[in-house]
């Protein structure tokens, strides 16, 4: 059946929830995103009102179209997790946001690092991936951050 658009439930003018999940919304928002993907980025239940901010401030200054995060509010489903994830989305076929993205998490030091100081390879994943139940060792990423960045140097190489 799908979301609804009766199921949101307005925070502000940019936020809303449905149901485990907090959306925010750019100025260019677009509910029908070209080639819909998302970068992801993982947190701990102490870190939900960083998670908080982090969205807000991509959404006001038009870092992606819309972000989402899990929600830990006390009528959630996932009031008893311990960790959530943020995702950020965009066309994935856009290499300029891609760039955008990257830069804000650069710039914002969410790219988990290896103890030399090495990012991870994170993976960019397609909506279509996701609605096809790619998941664990079934999902191949098409797009990772080394398309984009060094991984020892943390320098653009396109």
């Amino acid at each position: 059946m799908g979301i609804q658009k009766e199921d949101r439930v307005k925070i502000n003018d940019f936020s809303f929830k449905i149901g485990s999940w907090i959306y925010y919304k750019s100025k260019e928002y677009n509910a029908k995103i070209k080639n819909c993907g998302k970068w992801m980025l993982f947190f701990s239940r102490e870190n939900y009102m960083f998670a908080k901010e982090i969205c807000m401030e991509a959404a006001i200054n038009n870092i992606v179209y819309t972000c989402k995060h899990t929600s830990f509010e006390t009528d959630s489903l996932q009031k008893f997790s311990l960790t959530g994830v943020i995702c950020f989305y965009l066309d994935g076929l856009s290499e300029n946001q891609h760039k955008k993205v990257i830069s804000f998490l650069k710039d914002k030091d969410l790219i988990r690092k290896t103890k030399t100081g090495k990012y991870f390879n994170i993976s960019f994943k397609f909506d279509i991936q996701t609605l096809s139940g790619d998941y664990g060792k079934d999902f191949t990423p098409e797009i990772k951050l080394s398309d984009f960045v060094n991984l020892d140097t943390h320098e653009f190489i396109k």
